[in-house]
């Protein structure tokens, strides 16, 4: 087998749809696997309050996640959104790598 065939077989057993976690390198992934797990998440459901210890990363590979921001007088506000591109439920200050 060529080794371009070897590269392209591996590519595709690790291809998970995120963007983010297609890009961590192969060994940091290999290390990885055995801890991720797919979930459903529904509509609405809150992953986690403020204040809450994050517990868990969540990588989409598909819908979308929205940060929401709650004001004083109660409204709220959608602060950011995260998709395939990318993941929730890492602190900024974090650094996976």
């Amino acid at each position: 087998m060529s080794d371009a065939g070897t590269v392209e077989q591996q590519a595709t057993k690790t291809s998970s749809s995120n963007h983010l976690l297609d890009r961590i390198p192969a060994d940091e992934r290999a290390r990885m696997d055995d801890r991720l797990e797919p979930v459903t998440l529904d509509a609405g459901q809150v992953l986690y309050e403020p204040g809450d210890l994050l517990t868990h990363v969540y990588f989409l590979t598909s819908g979308m996640i929205s940060l929401v921001s709650v004001m004083r007088d109660g409204r709220t506000t959608e602060a950011a959104t995260i998709g395939r591109e990318g993941a929730a439920g890492m602190s900024a200050s974090g650094y996976v790598g």
